[in-house]
């Protein structure tokens, strides 16, 4: 079973990557949820939002959760949003850790070898993709935990036979439905094998029954509840009655809004291999998992995994964070393989121990990166801007949604947007010595001596060699900038 002291140290690792790793992933991670949250807060106007907004195409309970995290926090003092941030943080890592504790004690028995359960185990919780993702406040791993959280529960003996749990594993569902409406993909494939193979044959050599037959009705009343939340915290987000479920499938799927985003082959995952050391792993052993036999087709894992890829690979637009509602599954399809491996006397091959190794060194190393960096480095300047500027501001911006995050900033600071700096009106400001900010990107650093407004410099992540390697316009894609001040 789980070693008391690897639960110890895991919680350390989740707790300093929940502090340094500031920012966000991918752009919907903070546009999807926060920025939304900052509309609610009236920290921002609904005329900046993205286009799902109008559409109302995006579930609103992490958005509510969120604001009523931040409201909570100005009751009990003045608020910080950075605070609240590592807070959201905080709860995504608890989430994700109870998620993958029950998963190892759910499936731990499936695993034939002793090494394979080890390595089961501590590739669930230190496999740095895994560590970095589960810290996210993003829809993918917060869907991602909540339908492993229930998943585990169905598969648990002494758990899964109590009506409270029966409900409660589809009130997980739900809620995983209404985070991240592609999570479809994974419960009907389970509760199709609940239907067709509901055994505990895959785990052990009995046949025991994993539900009985009001299963089906508490499964139903949970994933009701759950969904009614949905629509209620539509409701709240929208000021009106919505079905944003609907709303998603008819503006993406029939109208095909997201493919008008890109357009990718369906081999456009395998583009997984780059995420090293275990990329490569992960490939071999999906694909040894769904090979077609009767053993595996009773094995649910396999289900999943397989249904979630073929559903994402039949999609035309496609994004490797996708796949991260799966991510938590690869550590066990590994450790079948490594049962295949060691029954065949190759996993003892001193190449192949040496190969293994490597890549857990080079994983652990990894890991202290992912714990230690910054997912983005925009939040460095909004925390520079929150805590210098108390005063009313305003931050002009050539960048619509590049710089000064809304979500991040004080009340009375006021975000515009120009085609140039130049074109900054500060000196019409009725307030005396009104504070302007603005904001250069790196590749537009020539322009600066080209301005016509007198201004300071007073944060600076821009060096000027910089342009020098600008290598196909990278600089044009990173947070990196420089920030100077002016006066009316």
């Amino acid at each position: 079973m789980l070693d008391k002291k690897i639960i110890y140290i895991a919680i350390v690792i989740y707790f300093i990557t929940a502090y340094f790793s500031v920012g966000q992933n991918s752009p919907d991670e903070y546009y999807q949820i926060l920025e939304l949250a900052a509309y609610k807060l009236n920290l921002s106007s609904h005329y900046i939002l993205t286009w799902e907004f109008d559409y109302q195409i995006r579930p609103a309970l992490q958005i509510w959760f969120a604001v009523m995290i931040y409201k909570l926090g100005n009751l009990i003092g003045t608020i910080n949003p950075f605070v609240i941030a590592f807070f959201l943080r905080l709860v995504s890592a608890f989430l994700s850790l109870c998620g993958v504790w029950l998963f190892i004690k759910a499936f731990t028995p499936s695993i034939k070898h002793n090494q394979s359960k080890k390595w089961f185990i501590l590739l669930s919780l230190f496999t740095w993709v895994i560590v970095y993702n589960s810290v996210r406040y993003s829809s993918e791993n917060i869907a991602e935990k909540f339908f492993l959280i229930g998943f585990s529960l169905l598969f648990l003996p002494s758990w899964n036979k109590k009506i409270f749990i029966q409900v409660l594993i589809g009130i997980l569902f739900g809620f995983a439905f209404i985070t991240r409406f592609q999570m479809i993909l994974a419960i009907i494939p389970t509760i199709l094998w609940l239907l067709f193979c509901n055994n505990f044959k895959f785990i052990s050599t009995t046949n025991q029954k994993v539900i009985n037959k009001c299963f089906y009705i508490y499964l139903t009343l949970g994933f009701g509840i759950a969904y009614g939340c949905g629509v209620i915290t539509d409701k709240w987000f929208y000021g009106k009655w919505v079905i944003s479920s609907w709303n998603y499938l008819y503006m993406n799927i029939f109208m095909g809004k997201a493919a008008s985003f890109g357009v990718e082959p369906w081999y456009f995952y395998t583009i997984v291999i780059a995420i090293i050391p275990y990329g490569l792993f992960y490939i071999l052993s999906t694909i040894v998992a769904i090979y077609p036999t009767y053993k595996k087709f009773s094995n649910p894992t396999v289900w999943v995994v397989g249904s979630f890829l073929l559903g994402h690979l039949i999609v035309s637009h496609k994004e490797l964070r996708f796949l991260v509602p799966i991510l938590c599954f690869m550590p066990l399809l590994i450790s079948y393989s490594i049962d295949i491996l060691i029954d065949s006397n190759w996993f003892t091959n001193p190449k192949v121990q040496k190969i293994w190794q490597l890549s857990w060194f080079l994983n652990c190393f990894i890991v202290f990166c992912v714990a230690i960096l910054p997912s983005g480095v925009n939040v460095y300047l909004c925390k520079f801007i929150y805590d210098k500027y108390t005063a009313p501001a305003i931050f002009y911006s050539t960048s619509e949604g590049g710089n000064l995050l809304n979500f991040y900033k004080r009340s009375n600071m006021t975000i515009r947007y120009v085609k140039n700096v130049n074109d900054m009106q500060c000196n019409t400001s009725q307030i005396k010595n009104q504070v302007c900010l603005f904001a250069i990107q790196c590749k537009e650093l020539p322009l600066v001596e080209k301005l016509t407004v007198k201004s300071n410099l007073v944060y600076d992540n821009c060096p000027n060699w910089i342009t020098y390697i600008n290598f196909n316009d990278w600089i044009s894609r990173t947070g990196l900038f420089r920030i100077y001040e002016t006066h009316s």
